[in-house]
């Protein structure tokens, strides 16, 4: 599980293009990983339309209600 803001979709690109590829899992468990991101709401504008249209593309994206910000990742941890 990783927690990411919706703004920040050049790092889960880089992810599943690297370290995080299913084939590169598959490859060092012998056993197919499923990944998933997990993004709460911000207060910026960032275009909610984008992350529902990479939700489709990618089938990792869960996004939830809660506020994504650096003091709320104790809670959203547990």
């Amino acid at each position: 599980m990783f927690l990411f803001q919706p703004a920040h979709s050049i790092r889960r690109i880089t992810m599943r293009s690297t370290w995080l590829s299913r084939s590169f899992l598959k490859q060092q468990f012998g056993f197919s990983v499923e990944i998933l991101f997990f993004l709460g709401e911000t207060s910026d504008d960032y275009e909610p339309q984008s992350i529902l249209y990479k939700s489709e593309i990618y089938k990792d994206i869960v996004q939830s209600s809660f506020i994504d910000s650096y003091h709320s990742n104790t809670h959203t941890c547990t």
